[in-house]
């Protein structure tokens, strides 16, 4: 399955065979290059603690962001067991 994102610089589709979806780049990205930002709704951490969902990212000591909204397509960065990009907390 491959599926196109608001990005022309990225695709979604599977990665290797049981892990599920995983975004690629289209071309070349510099280290330290801006990628994408994680988007969903702000959780307290005690809530997000207890929430079922697979897309949290965890922000501090307080706040998680649950980006399981379909157009986060930055929830697909990093799903492997090899991940090559490191977030950036502003």
């Amino acid at each position: 399955m491959r599926t196109t994102t608001a990005d022309p610089r990225f695709e979604v589709r599977e990665s290797r065979p049981g892990t599920g979806l995983g975004l690629f780049a289209k071309a070349a990205i510099k280290k330290g290059d801006f990628i994408l930002e994680y988007i969903g709704e702000k959780l307290p951490n005690a809530i997000a603690d207890a929430h079922p969902g697979r897309y949290l990212f965890e922000i501090d000591e307080k706040w998680t962001i649950n980006g399981e909204v379909p157009e986060n397509t930055a929830r697909y960065i990093n799903h492997d067991c090899y991940p090559n990009v490191e977030a950036d907390i502003d």
